[in-house]
């Protein structure tokens, strides 16, 4: 038949239409723009001098009119699909963080709310969707109310560092006549916060293995020390963190490292308090003093980046290792001290090392390290030693002390990434030590009196003699 109206829309009429006597008229409607049939449950009724009816949109035959008929026929179109929607359709966690929990809410006009069922799926990162949720979170039916059915989406997502979303998609039936819609939600997952300090071994005797190691913590284990601490929270895995050990010359602490190790991190300890070790081993064939950065990576393949996307945290302060020759008049150590200027861990790193050569001139290395803020940032300061120009040993028997005096070089290096910020040369250093021959250096050794100064001449750090908090000081007064 002919098309008396074009999208009505609700409410929506025709107007009387004549038609010729006997002529048996139909009635129906097609789909208006941007509109699909198949998504309402219709019906037509009508009324006057024809009670003619269907379930569907026709067309439907009025039947054979006498002349002066009137017949009025309703179209009724009930939308069948279920309108699914969620209250907040984007957020941004951390890894092991729970997720603010999502309502998703479902209404079907024509289906009672306990007949409605929701599915899940959720792509990465862009990627093709895939069925179920990331994992660590749940979805959860919350209420069924008439024709509404309410779920709640949930968890803490334990899944790396990407963009992932969640669709869920509300169904009023199976098979054919059964209706579906969904609704997405985006999540965007980030790296959880970890702090990482070198707790190894500092000194060893050339040719042999000094144990490198690294200590990291969650951000919510006992003991963190950094930003965004969540004391009670949620602990991952911290066994997908691995450790770069950057190792340089004590003669640059910067730049391109002499030698890279990686240890994976372990749960030593407590199991699952969020705290653990990685280690390696490194050995020197020369009396060299050397820093090592260690830092949070992906793995131990270079060739794939080192991002870790479970967790991030700023390179550990520059540690300092001391190797030494076992034979002569010598002094060597390394380890820490608590540094007065309190700065990151409040903890001052230094190893060195010092002899005559056969030319009875002195010869070694001095490096320490400390944390502060530079122009607000968090950077380590270097103070390292270019070349030594006074040597003395003092005392007849234990405690033994040595003096290194000499030039140093100060730099400033970015905590986050290890970038120089500042770099000055022809300073000047004088540091003492003392060596009781306790079994520890701990709480028995001593670092200090450190005195550094500028190029100017002016006094530019101060240490006073303080005892060592780990490592060892050793002196071969013969």
């Amino acid at each position: 038949g002919a098309t008396e109206a074009d999208d009505v829309g609700d409410g929506g009429t025709t107007g009387y239409v004549n038609v010729a006597v006997g002529s048996n008229p139909t009635v129906g409607e097609a789909a208006g723009a941007g509109t699909n049939l198949g998504n309402y449950e219709t019906s037509i009724a009508c009324s006057g001098d024809s009670s003619a009816s269907a379930n569907n949109a026709g067309p439907l035959s009025l039947g054979t009119l006498p002349s002066g008929a009137v017949v009025d026929c309703v179209i009724t179109n009930t939308y069948a699909v279920p309108v699914v929607t969620n209250n907040l359709p984007s957020q941004s966690v951390q890894y092991t963080d729970a997720i603010a929990p999502v309502t998703v809410t479902a209404t079907d006009l024509d289906t009672v709310g306990s007949g409605l069922s929701a599915t899940t799926s959720f792509n990465k990162s862009g990627g093709a969707f895939s069925s179920g949720l990331p994992t660590g979170l749940s979805l959860a039916v919350a209420s069924t109310v008439g024709n509404s059915r309410t779920w709640t989406l949930s968890g803490n997502p334990l899944v790396e560092a990407a963009t992932y979303v969640v669709r869920v998609t509300v169904s009023d039936g199976t098979g054919p006549g059964s209706h579906s819609d969904f609704t997405d939600i985006t999540i965007i997952v980030m790296q959880e916060n970890a702090a990482i300090e070198y707790t190894g071994e500092t000194i060893a005797q050339i040719n042999n293995n000094l144990t490198l190691r690294a200590t990291v913590w969650d951000s919510a284990a006992s003991g963190y020390v950094g930003t965004n601490a969540e004391p009670g929270g949620t602990i991952g895995d911290i066994t997908k963190m691995w450790v770069e050990f950057d190792i340089y010359s004590g003669l640059s602490c910067s730049g391109t490292p002499t030698s890279v190790l990686f240890g994976q991190v372990s749960d030593t300890g407590t199991t699952g308090d969020g705290i653990g070790t990685a280690t390696a081993q490194y050995t020197s064939s020369s009396e060299n003093t050397y820093c090592v950065v260690a830092r949070v990576v992906d793995d131990n393949n270079t060739a794939n980046g080192d991002t870790n996307l479970w967790y991030t945290a700023p390179n550990a302060q520059t540690a300092v290792i001391a190797f030494y020759q076992n034979s002569g008049q010598f002094v060597t150590g390394g380890g820490w001290i608590v540094d007065p200027a309190g700065g990151g861990n409040g903890k001052g790193n230094f190893g060195f090392n010092g002899r005559y050569n056969k030319k009875g001139q002195p010869q070694g290395q001095m490096v320490y390290v400390y944390r502060g803020l530079y122009s607000g940032v968090l950077a380590d300061y270097v103070i390292k030693s270019n070349s030594l120009t006074a040597l003395k040993f003092s005392g007849s028997s234990y405690p033994f002390s040595a003096t290194l005096e000499g030039k140093c070089t100060i730099q400033i290096n970015r905590a986050s990434d290890g970038m120089q910020l500042y770099g000055d040369g022809n300073a000047t250093f004088s540091a003492t030590v003392e060596d009781t021959n306790a079994n520890s250096g701990a709480g028995s050794d001593s670092y200090g009196i450190l005195r550094v100064y500028d190029k100017n001449g002016v006094l530019y750090k101060t240490v006073p003699k303080t005892l060592l908090g780990n490592g060892n000081v050793v002196i071969h007064n013969k």
